[in-house]
């Protein structure tokens, strides 16, 4: 028996093999180029076809390939699918990437009825937008099983485009159309998507949009993608295994990355900034650089991590909003804002903020109405502005929960050297728990403390915490009732707090670190991960 299996094996291994030779043996290359002879076989440059037209009638075989020559435009037809298995779309050549005009054409619409698996588009430019004056992408995928989409170059106002459009398009509106198995796409740069000019309020002309994936993975990186009339990124209805990174996205309109109703998303290590002379608007509107919300409603659990990211939100709103979705990770980022609000959360529950660093930001975190169980810990937040939250300066962390628990706000340095006049603003929320936190607070102001609750609901904890005022005795204020180093101690909601100066090694050179005389050891933000982000808001970088 053993060894009629092994013959079993072996035949059948024997087989496999045959019928990959076969496979590989009648794939072929076909090249296409301006003043080539659609007459002729496509199998070299010299005997290259010169239309799309062509290419559309041309039965092709699996594993085949189409090439388009650098250097050369196409005008006549938007490419379509080939119903071909492992196909690929490429260009040849040197020069300029092969244009597929998208002032004359809609440049490549693929879908197909019967699912197909494994295409490959590569190194081709999208450019224009003037084929039509609806909404529509330059560049649609529908019903394909595993997708590289590499190299792309969009300009939607290339070569006088004018009308908006998006850029591309992976999946579908209806479930039974959308594409499964693995998508990559990545070394694309788009830009200007939407009306010209970008700042006009329109339609929501979008980067890159993903929708309706339930399987497989979704990889999108090492993108650069900006002056986009709504957003850079838009997931939606996606439940597959998404992976945002390494890539640059600025000036959107909307949002640079806008996740609807998805799950299974982690956004790392990507520069995401607003440049303050960009006032586009999308649809909506302008938002958050990402916002991660669920208004379909069709998860329970959203399971989202936001780390190793760079923002700067310029006058955007928020940096990240969180908005009726749950379990949620914001973990190891960099915040700066001029004017807007570094992370706002409401409705949402199971949302964790650590080993983040806010700096020279107005509000640094506003917890809003219906969130439970948040917990903010571990951050370092250094220089906030002044920002007006509801008539309550909330420089660092704005809590306004509605009647909801579980909001834990423990081992965070808060750095003030500047003009915020309350690093922790609470108004209306349910045992907000503060506890072994360094609060630093450098300001006269009389109106400036530590801690100002004014909150119905149950009373806040303070307990463990070390907080300290060169410039003023003001600890907290409670209920209406000032409470200074001298008599804190009495206030009702402080437990085991201490009046020391922390003795940072150097917090002018943003070193949070403690001198070992200091009395609040085991207290504050203790970082293992260092703060590398000063070059990461990289300025229009050239196309792959």
């Amino acid at each position: 028996m053993a060894i009629n299996a092994t013959k079993i094996v072996i035949v059948f291994f024997s087989f496999l093999f045959v019928s990959v030779r076969i496979i590989d043996l009648h794939a072929a290359i076909y090249y296409v180029r301006n003043g080539g002879n659609d007459n002729k076989d496509g199998l070299s440059d010299k005997n290259a076809w010169a239309t799309i037209n062509k290419v559309n009638k041309f039965k092709f075989s699996d594993g085949d390939t189409i090439c388009f020559k650098r250097g050369s435009v196409f005008s006549d037809q938007t490419l379509r699918s080939s119903g071909n298995n492992n196909f690929t779309i490429q260009d040849y050549g040197e020069g300029d990437k092969p244009l597929f005009n998208a002032n004359s054409i809609r440049p490549i619409f693929i879908k197909n009825d019967i699912p197909i698996a494994n295409l490959r588009i590569k190194n081709i430019d999208i450019s224009g937008s003037n084929w039509s004056a609806s909404k529509d992408y330059a560049l649609t995928v529908i019903n394909i099983n595993g997708i590289i989409v590499e190299g792309i170059y969009g300009n939607g106002h290339g070569n006088g485009g004018q009308y908006g459009k998006s850029a591309i398009f992976i999946g579908s509106s209806k479930a039974e159309d959308a594409c499964k198995g693995n998508i990559d796409i990545f070394n694309c740069e788009l830009l200007n998507y939407g009306t010209k000019p970008i700042l006009t309020p329109g339609t929501d002309y979008c980067g890159i949009v993903i929708g309706r994936i339930t399987n497989g993975t979704i990889s999108i990186y090492n993108n650069i993608i900006h002056d986009i009339t709504a957003d850079c990124i838009q997931l939606f209805s996606a439940t597959a295994q998404t992976k945002i990174f390494n890539n640059i996205l600025y000036n959107a309109g909307e949002n640079s990355i806008d996740i609807k109703s998805s799950s299974n998303v982690a956004i790392i290590s990507n520069s995401l900034y607003r440049e303050n002379g960009f006032t586009g608007k999308g649809g909506s509107g302008g938002s958050s650089i990402v916002a991660l919300h669920d208004p379909y409603q069709v998860s329970d659990t959203m399971n989202i991590l936001v780390s190793g990211n760079a923002f700067d939100g310029g006058d955007q709103k928020y940096c990240v909003s969180i908005n009726s979705i749950n379990d949620v990770k914001v973990f190891n980022n960099f915040f700066k804002s001029k004017s807007g609000v570094g992370i706002m959360v409401s409705r949402s529950r199971n949302i964790k903020i650590n080993q983040n660093k806010f700096k020279d930001i107005s509000g640094n975190i506003v917890i809003g109405h219906d969130t439970n169980r948040l917990e903010i810990y571990n951050n370092i937040f250094s220089n906030p502005n002044t920002k007006i939250i509801n008539k309550i300066d909330g420089g660092c962390i704005y809590v306004n929960n509605g009647a909801f628990e579980e909001t834990k706000i423990y081992n965070n340095t808060f750095y003030n050297n500047g003009t915020c006049l309350n690093l922790i603003a609470i108004d209306f929320s349910n045992g907000t728990v503060i506890e072994n936190n360094i609060v630093y607070q450098s300001n006269a102001n009389p109106l400036a403390f530590f801690l100002y609750a004014v909150s119905a609901g149950s009373p806040p904890i303070s307990k463990g915490n070390c907080y300290y005022n060169p410039m003023s005795d003001n600890v907290f204020y409670y209920k209406n009732i000032s409470f200074t180093k001298k008599n804190f101690t009495a206030c009702p909601i402080s437990h085991n707090d201490i009046f020391a100066d922390p003795l940072f090694k150097d917090a002018d050179s943003d070193d949070y670190s403690l001198q070992k005389e200091s009395l609040c050891s085991g207290k504050g933000a203790s970082l293992t991960n260092p703060f590398l982000y000063k070059n990461r808001f990289l300025k229009k970088t050239k196309a792959y």
